[in-house]
């Protein structure tokens, strides 16, 4: 009883799976029948384009977008015998599109020299007439025939935009090499491509497709790149040139093989196929390029070209006078990102700019769309409350019009101000000369007059009771002076400032063998605020560059030097990762010298 019912089971199970593929053979003729049916095109096409006498050529009539026509269309070419040779079909479903395309392939076989013009052979479809092309043979004499054509129909395109382009414009270029999918071929290299006009960025990965023209497969290679102008004028693209290697083309049999084209071809010819090499080139393209127009070019232009966008912003409301402000600027868009540079400050005044950080992420294989960013670090001067503006101009080839854009600007609060820096003119060498006294004229009296009033007699100022209390007053002074001076000094020994003059003197002793500028500069400013800090007992990391000069006493000259140390140590610190820090022996031996001068 179990097994009657499995069998039922299964015939019930038979019965479903026919009812489904009746309904999908169902669909498949309904949409045969024209529900879903592509455009229909009739197509001819003739292999090779050139015989002989005798030789046979493939003539092959393709309809596409119809399986209707079964019966072979009638042929006749005058000067030459048809034989049908018989249809192929091809059915491929894509996106709900059914294409079913139908091929009828006949051999030719001209009886006289000279060209042959297969007349458009007329087909019906559901009533409607469609036909196709008219193709021409070119039958030479017999020892012309044996002679293959060179390229065999290959050949070689490029694609440039139709419109004029600038002087540093970056464009897309495609090149092309084409080659008839019947031959054997094998391309052994990049294209070279000479041009003394345009810089090119290196060819990417070819793309490869299929592609039919005038009845005829082709194999096509798409190579991708940029190209810049850098002349002007009409000027020619360069020589374009493909090495590859193909087959040489196989003589046909004479007579057309009873069991019809199937058997055309290898291993059914007697011949193999002999691999050949061949230069493919194109050197006639040639574009105008135009000059930049001058008029309307605004000063913030930096030369670059295309359609771009670009903003600034940062994440900090508020900082001191001296601090960094970090800004990131981004520009998106489509041109020539190797032009574009930072964009310049609208108001400069009070702010001082590193060197930025960049960076840039494609949007494409050419690197001709994609966002550029740029990390810099701007110090305040003196007070602002706003963020500081930044504009970018380009030039746009498709309106011929400078585009010039402005960041927005948003509320900042700097607090503080920078110390004073007082500066002293250098002494003259020269001679200060003595200012001219007035000539004393001699007095001439003819009369001596003798006074005989009694003089005074005073004591010396050494002796008086004021010369002694200012010398009381000094000693006092100095007396306080040196209590301070030595309770300073007990301070520093007794307490942290041993410690932080030790651990300054041997990292100077380790400083002449670092070798990265960044950590010599890092390592000096540290030296010198852990002796300011000894001095002053102010932290370590609050000593800045007018601290540290009053705590160690610094000359004149010596301060100079100093302010220069902190001011590269504040370079390499907020300039980009881009920017590498170069220090010169001389520049380290600054160094040296002014922390040798700091321990006295």
């Amino acid at each position: 009883m179990r097994n009657e019912d499995k069998r039922g089971s299964f015939l019930e199970r038979n019965r479903m799976r026919g009812a489904v593929m009746a309904a999908l053979c169902g669909l498949l003729w309904w949409l045969g029948a024209g529900g879903l049916m592509a455009e229909i095109t009739v197509t001819a096409g003739v292999d090779p384009g050139a015989t002989s006498v005798g030789e046979p050529v493939q003539f092959s009539l393709t309809i596409k977008g119809s399986q209707k026509v079964r019966q072979p269309p009638a042929v006749e070419v005058e000067g030459a015998l048809v034989q049908y040779l018989g249809p192929s079909m091809q059915t491929t479903l894509n996106n709900s599109e059914l294409s079913v395309t139908m091929t009828h392939r006949y051999y030719i076989t001209p009886q006289r020299t000279g060209d042959l013009t297969v007349p458009a052979v007329r087909v019906e479809i559901d009533g409607q007439p469609y036909q196709s092309q008219p193709v021409t043979i070119r039958v030479l004499e017999p020892g012309q025939a044996e002679a293959p054509e060179p390229n065999q129909g290959a050949q070689v395109e490029v694609e440039i935009p139709k419109r004029p382009v600038y002087i540093g414009e970056s464009f897309p270029v495609q090149m092309r090499l084409l080659v008839p999918s019947e031959i054997r071929w094998a391309i052994q290299a990049m294209p070279d491509f000479d041009s003394e006009s345009f810089l090119k960025t290196p060819f990417q990965n070819p793309q490869q497709q299929k592609q039919n023209r005038n009845g005829r497969d082709y194999d096509v290679l798409t190579f991708r790149s940029v190209l810049t102008p850098i002349k002007s004028g009409t000027i020619p693209i360069g020589t374009i040139s493909f090495r590859i290697q193909m087959a040489s083309q196989k003589k046909k049999a004479s007579q057309p093989s009873p069991f019809g084209g199937i058997f055309d071809g290898f291993p059914f010819d007697a011949q193999p196929t002999v691999l050949q090499e061949r230069t493919l080139k194109l050197e006639n393209a040639r574009m105008q390029v135009l000059d930049l127009p001058t008029e309307g070019k605004p000063e913030s232009f930096r030369g670059a070209i295309g359609q771009f966008r670009f903003v600034a912003s940062t994440n900090q409301a508020r900082v001191k006078v001296g601090e960094p402000l970090t800004v990131t600027i981004q520009v998106q868009g489509e041109g020539n990102f190797d032009r574009i540079e930072v964009p310049p400050l609208v108001r400069p005044d009070g702010w001082r700019i590193y060197p930025p950080e960049t960076s840039f992420a494609k949007a494409d294989d050419t690197g001709r769309r994609g966002n550029k960013t740029f990390r810099l670090a701007l110090v305040p001067e003196m007070a602002h409350q706003q963020t500081p503006q930044f504009e970018f101009s380009y030039f746009d080839p498709e309106t011929a019009k400078y585009v010039t854009q402005l960041s927005a600007s948003v509320p900042l609060e700097v607090v503080g101000s920078l110390p004073p820096v007082t500066r002293t003119e250098p002494a003259s060498s020269a001679p200060v000369p003595a200012p001219k006294r007035a000539e004393e004229k001699p007095v001439h009296s003819e009369v001596l007059e003798q006074n005989t009033a009694s003089v005074e007699v005073r004591a010396p100022w050494s002796a008086s009771r004021e010369f002694w209390g200012v010398q009381a007053g000094i000693a006092a002074l100095v007396g306080v002076w040196v209590a301070l001076r030595w309770s300073r000094n007990r301070r520093e020994h007794a307490g942290v400032g041993p410690l932080l003059r030790k651990e300054a003197a041997a990292m100077q002793l380790r400083l002449k063998g670092t070798l990265d500028p960044a950590a010599f500069l890092r390592d000096a400013i540290r030296i010198v605020q852990l002796r300011a800090s000894a001095r002053c007992g102010q932290p370590v990391g609050a000593i800045g560059a007018q601290e540290a000069a009053g705590a160690l006493a610094l000359d004149e000259t010596a301060r100079r030097e100093l302010m220069w140390l902190f001011e590269l140590d504040a370079s390499a610190r907020f300039a980009g990762a881009s920017v590498s820090v170069v220090l010169s022996e001389g520049e380290r031996g600054r160094i040296l010298e002014l922390l040798e001068r700091s321990v006295r």
